[in-house]
């Protein structure tokens, strides 16, 4: 918590530094002003979260200062200084906001009891802010529409994100509990370091399962706040880079949006979701990316054109090398190839390494392009990703030259072959994978993204496979087996609560349930099930 001392006497600044120091709980004192007109200027431009101002004091008194600051500084805090003849002075400012007065001569004991509370509510308050900031990030992110997003807060405000971008070779259940338990790390050392008042952060999962930082500020502290994340951006970095997996391939990617001061409608935060979605629906654009590496959205955007559909053969590269298709590997090697061989300078060599090392990770493949050895490259080995131990590839393990891709890639190919040849019944349909899958457990909560992690191809990929197979998309075949199911349950079971028997088929929302039911059989269950037992009513004479 940020302190201001304000007071025209040398000798209760000095006691209340003193005292405050003292205490020892995290405060640190940031500034002393002799009278009210410093006083202004100083929390205008620091926007401390405490200020000790006297009542009584040169050029403004105390009250004066505490109104011209609320409006530049809403959520700083004030303690009034008042003698025993101002104590009405001391009611007008707790009518002003102030939070609380001490009487002269101050006491260790006053200022503990004074600041416990204050620093308590303090830190719920940062909470509950950084929480608010939670729910309106999780609502743009959701919403189609930002431009119906208005903030009734401060009229100016920068914002900006952090999105972690994360590959792995975990299951579908691991790689959940190693994201949830790296989100749990990531919002301790935040809120544990970087709470203030003037720097919002919210450290959440976007609704695609990656981790996701944002924080808003008053664009009038740009030079305290960048100082601030900046030191912010630092720990990321060094939080990260502790993060270090063989399994793991984890990057970030900044985002920081500011309000337009001409433009009344248009608000930062909305700006950044819109960068953020953007971003989460160019997955391949993460090939740009080297491991461990915070980067700028401006990157990607600058490097977009020349680079993403590099990036998506890369992707389907990978695709195809982890479903055994042998005739789209080689199809996607040949066009990577023919993209190299017509790109390829020195000025691109780094951007063509990076792409290299996330397809060699992808594929979980050793990264070095070496000589062949009988038609095999020396370097490769199955079920395992030989890897450095700060999570890097790089130039001098012979990796250095992206030219000789072609040899390297086909020879992966073809030991592709050669293990197809051996044991074709390994390489199943993934498509019939999927759906055995849906079919064994439509009951419970279950995803595209989930089935995909299972089967070591990418959510598109296997959504685009699975609509070319059935000619409906994964939803609409999850909610036509849910349907069937639950109709066979209605009728069947007689005493079964509608409740019950929408949770028997992966529905834990009765009205939902309800609904669905509806457009597909024309009434509710409950009206199917009386209409069953109308007709058993009727007997023929």
């Amino acid at each position: 918590m940020n302190i201001l001392i304000a007071d025209d006497e040398s000798m209760v600044r000095a006691g209340l530094r003193s005292m405050l120091e003292e205490l020892d709980i995290g405060l640190n004192i940031i500034g002393e002003t002799k009278n009210g007109q410093e006083t202004v200027a100083f929390v205008q431009e620091h926007h401390p979260d405490l200020v000790f101002v006297d009542i009584k004091m040169p050029v403004l008194n105390g009250l004066e200062a505490i109104a011209q600051c609320k409006q530049h500084s809403p959520y700083t805090k004030w303690i009034i200084l008042s003698g025993y003849s101002e104590f009405h002075y001391a009611q007008e400012a707790l009518r002003l906001g102030a939070c609380n007065y001490l009487l002269k001569p101050v006491s260790l004991n006053d200022i503990k009891n004074c600041i416990s509370h204050i620093y308590e509510q303090y830190q719920k308050q940062l909470l509950e802010r950084n929480k608010q900031l939670e729910y309106e990030c999780i609502g743009l992110l959701t919403k189609n529409d930002i431009n119906s997003y208005a903030r009734e807060e401060a009229p100016s405000l920068k914002a900006g994100a952090l999105l972690f971008l994360i590959d792995h070779h975990f299951s579908g259940r691991e790689a959940d509990l190693w994201t949830k338990q790296f989100l749990l790390q990531l919002q301790q050392m935040l809120y544990s370091e970087f709470l203030h008042g003037e720097l919002q952060i919210a450290a959440f999962m976007y609704p695609n399962g990656s981790p996701l930082l944002c924080w808003t500020s008053s664009a009038s502290t740009t030079q305290k706040i960048e100082e601030r994340l900046a030191q912010l951006y630092h720990a990321i970095s060094q939080f990260i880079s502790q993060n270090a997996d063989q399994q793991i391939r984890l990057s970030a990617v900044t985002i920081c949006g500011q309000k337009d001061i001409q433009t009344t409608d248009s608000f930062a935060l909305p700006l950044v979701a819109a960068s953020i979605k953007q971003i989460y629906a160019q997955p391949e654009l993460r090939y740009l990316l080297k491991d461990r590496e915070i980067a700028s959205v401006q990157m990607l955007v600058d490097n977009e054109a020349d680079w993403k559909s590099i990036c998506q053969q890369a992707q389907q590269i990978a695709d195809c090398y982890r479903l055994k298709d042998y005739v789209g590997y080689s199809q996607h090697v040949a066009a990577i190839n023919k993209s190299l061989a017509e790109t390829y300078h020195p000025a691109t060599k780094e951007w063509w390494m990076r792409i290299y090392h996330n397809l060699c990770f992808a594929m979980q493949i050793d990264g070095q392009i070496n000589e062949q050895i009988d038609g095999h490259p020396t370097g490769h080995f199955d079920g395992q990703l030989k890897r450095q131990h700060d999570g890097r590839l790089d130039d001098q393990h012979g990796s250095g030259d992206p030219t000789k891709w072609t040899k390297q890639l086909n020879a992966y190919g073809e030991q592709l072959l050669a293990r197809s040849a051996r044991n074709d019944q390994t390489y199943k349909d993934v498509v019939q994978l999927a759906t055995d899958y849906i079919d064994e457990n439509y009951m419970h909560d279950i995803g595209i993204k989930q089935i995909a992690e299972a089967l070591q191809v990418t959510p598109n990929y296997l959504s685009s496979l699975f609509h070319k197979k059935h000619g409906i998309t994964f939803i609409k075949y999850l909610t036509k087996l849910r349907m069937l199911k639950a109709k066979e349950l209605v009728l069947n079971s007689h005493q079964l609560k509608i409740t019950e028997a929408a949770e028997a088929v992966g529905y834990y929302s009765p009205r939902h349930f309800t609904k669905l039911f509806k457009e597909y059989y024309g009434c509710s269950p409950t009206e199917l099930r009386e209409q069953l037992q109308n007709t058993s009513d009727v007997t023929v004479d």
